[in-house]
């Protein structure tokens, strides 16, 4: 799962796999990504990777990086503790559909599950989860 910390400003990426050739990438720069609420049909936001340098793709091997500036107006709709489908679709084929999680805390040490176990000390060598 990609995450995207909303409250930090500037630039922030994606790791997607477009399933293209890497020369495809330069030779079709009209490659519109759209983002929509987990649940909706309605976008929240629309955008070219290649428009005024709001966002990027870079090739990394199998997959490549979608690197968006989440200060910039187009991206000011995400929510927090939201997840979101992002989608790319040119010519009727489509090129990326995947999820990310908007969130607040630090992603260094996010957890998904947080505060939502306790753990019980037994003297056995099993963990019990409550």
């Amino acid at each position: 799962m990609n995450y995207i910390d909303i409250n930090e400003a500037g630039f922030q990426s994606l790791y997607i796999n477009l399933n293209m050739k890497d020369v495809t990438i330069t030779v079709y720069p009209s490659i519109t990504f759209s983002i929509y609420k987990d649940g909706s049909s309605s976008s929240v936001a629309t955008f070219n990777p290649y428009d005024n340098g709001n966002a990027f793709l870079t090739k990394n091997g199998y997959y490549h990086t979608l690197t968006m500036n989440v200060s910039d107006a187009a991206f000011s709709d995400l929510e927090d503790e939201t997840q979101y489908l992002i989608e790319s679709i040119k010519d009727g084929k489509v090129l990326y559909r995947g999820k990310f999680q908007t969130t607040s805390k630090n992603l260094g040490s996010y957890s998904v599950n947080e505060n939502k176990y306790t753990e019980r000390v037994t003297n056995n060598n099993y963990t019990i989860i409550d």
